[in-house]
This record gives structure tokens, C-alpha cells and sequence, in this order.
């Protein structure tokens, strides 16, 4: 019984609110066109304002090395695909899995078509290695991953919460809010180097084209230098367009998952809710007005998402 009231609050239901959200204001920026039309501006091949990257969306999950993104990422998957270890960095290369997004109206609108047969949307989630301090200067290949990031549409920043000593630490132990604060913190120094080597290149050449993205950059630039994400800056539809092309971290949408012991979610889950709150509030370089958070049990959901349908 309480195995089945803790599949009530899935994680597809937890990340459901956070792609709804999410979605709506890509459709208005025009992401959700079928349009593949490019576009070239100051020598550089960017897309226009009713193209897209990618038809589907791309989320990653990113987090310190050992707080359970991979046991998520099978969870999603409901199957076992990625490995997960007790040490650092059993990720190397990235794993990606196509997750079907519930859709009470499918089964419906396909029955009232007469479909043959329904193929619901999917998105695709992404499983990073693990980041460490020092990432945006290429520490534990930290390019190599944050480059994996970058072509993601939004990130999921999965937060260790639990205690088990049997379970490595990269820094010795366990502290939700600095743990956080380091991503965060990697994010923003490796858009400020990103943002400083664009400037410098448009600064290089004298171009009227690029005025635009230029100021654009100028004003993600001092916001980034004072700890602000580039999401949390007052930027309007057309100077979010002029950097698009950039795929700055720090842009893009953030939910923060606070992973919890399986046996925390089930019977304290909404104190935990309330703390995690609290903790949204105290961290570094976070926006609490846009940043959405969950709670969340990953071993648990693994667990749920092995057995079978009438298992679970």
C-alpha cells in the first residue's frame, strides 16, 4: 500500500507542471514551428524566429558526481540503461532515452479519429556526467560535458538529499544548498566565458546586424558577472531571440529535484517539500520566482518503473 501511494506521485507526475509551464512560452517564441528555415547573420548561421533547433525537446539532467542521476534517468526510462555505481564519473558518455509524455487526450482524440494507431509525444532526457568545481575552466571534462548541456532545451538539477555512508560523496559529505551552489556557480563562469569570447568577436568587426545581439550580450554579461542567471534578467522576446543561437545554461528553464531516501518520500514527504522550500530560497545564483523544485525519490521510482504493470 504504501509502495502504490508512492506511484501516485510519480515522477512523471512531479516534472509534469514543469513542462507544461516550459512549453507554453516556446510555442509563443516559435519553437514548435515545423519550420526549418535558416537564417545567416553576421557571417554566422542562426535560425529565425519561426525555426527551431530540434523538433523534440531535449532535457538534461545534470548534478554533482553520486546523487542519482543515473538511477533517475533509468526510472524515466523504465529500464535500465545507464550504469550507476558508487563512485565518481561512472558516467562518461552522455545516455539519452526518449520518455513518452502522459496525455490523458490521446487515447480519446484517437478513438474519436479512428486512428490505426497513437503515437504520443515524447521528449528526450539526457543523462550528464557528473559536474564538479571547476567544470567551466575543463575540470573532470568539464567542456566535454557542459557542451552536452548547451544543446538541451532545459535542465533538470538533481539535488542529493539523502544520508547513506555507504554512498560517495565527491566532497566529503552532504550539504543540499553548497552542493547546488557549485553547479550553479560553474554554469554562470562557463556563460560569462562564453558571452566575453562572442563580445570580443563582434567587437572585432564593425556590424549593424549584430547591434542588437550585441547589447543583448552586454546586459547577460553584467548580470552574469554579478552572480545573476541570464533567465532571471528583465530580457524581452527579441533580445531572447538575438542570443538563441548561444545556448547559454543559464537561459535556459531549471527545475531543482531534491533526491530523498525512499522511505523520507513516503512518510515525510511534505515536511521534506517545506524544507526544500526553504533551502530554494538560500541558494546562490537561483532565481525562486522562475525556478521550479520537486521532491523525489529515484530509487524508488527505479525500483516502481522494474516491476510490472500489475506490480506496480
Amino acid at each position: 500500500k504504501e509502495l502504490w501511494n508512492a506511484k501516485k506521485y510519480n515522477i512523471y507526475s512531479t516534472l509534469c507542471l514543469f513542462l507544461i509551464l516550459w512549453k507554453v512560452p516556446v510555442v509563443v517564441d516559435g519553437f514548435a514551428s515545423c519550420c526549418h528555415r535558416k537564417v545567416v547573420c553576421g557571417g554566422r548561421r542562426m535560425y529565425g524566429k519561426r525555426s527551431v533547433l530540434s523538433m523534440k525537446i531535449r532535457v538534461g539532467i545534470i548534478g554533482l558526481p553520486n546523487v542519482g542521476k543515473s538511477t533517475l534517468f533509468n526510472a524515466l526510462a523504465q529500464k535500465s540503461i545507464a550504469q550507476s555505481a558508487n563512485f565518481p564519473f561512472c558516467t562518461i558518455e552522455p545516455n539519452v532515452a526518449p520518455i513518452a509524455i502522459p496525455d490523458n487526450f490521446l487515447h480519446p482524440l484517437s478513438v474519436s479519429a479512428d486512428s490505426v494507431r497513437s503515437v504520443p509525444a515524447t521528449m528526450d532526457w539526457i543523462d550528464v556526467a557528473g559536474l564538479v568545481k571547476g567544470a567551466s575552466r575543463g575540470e573532470g571534462l568539464g567542456n566535454r560535458f557542459l557542451a552536452t548541456v548547451r544543446e538541451c532545451h532545459a535542465i533538470c538539477h538533481l539535488i542529493r538529499y539523502y544520508r547513506d555512508p555507504s554512498i560517495v560523496h565527491v566532497n566529503g559529505h552532504v550539504d543540499p544548498v553548497a552542493d547546488a551552489e557549485v553547479i550553479n556557480l560553474e554554469l554562470i563562469l562557463a556563460d560569462l566565458a562564453h558571452v566575453e569570447r562572442r563580445l570580443q568577436r563582434i567587437h572585432s568587426h564593425d556590424n549593424e546586424n549584430e547591434e542588437e545581439e550585441r547589447s543583448t550580450l552586454e546586459q547577460v554579461q553584467e548580470g552574469l558577472q554579478k552572480g545573476i542567471p541570464a533567465r532571471s534578467l528583465s530580457l524581452t522576446k527579441p533580445e531572447i531571440l538575438s542570443i538563441k543561437s548561444m545556448g547559454l545554461l543559464t537561459l535556459k528553464p531549471v527545475i531543482y529535484l531534491f533526491n530523498v531516501d525512499e522511505v523520507d518520500f513516503v512518510l515525510d514527504r511534505e515536511q521534506i517539500q517545506s524544507q526544500a522550500h526553504d533551502m530554494l530560497a538560500n541558494i546562490a545564483y537561483c532565481d525562486p520566482s522562475k525556478d521550479l523544485f520537486a521532491v523525489v525519490s529515484a530509487k524508488l521510482e527505479a525500483e516502481v518503473a522494474a516491476k510490472g504493470d500489475k506490480e506496480q
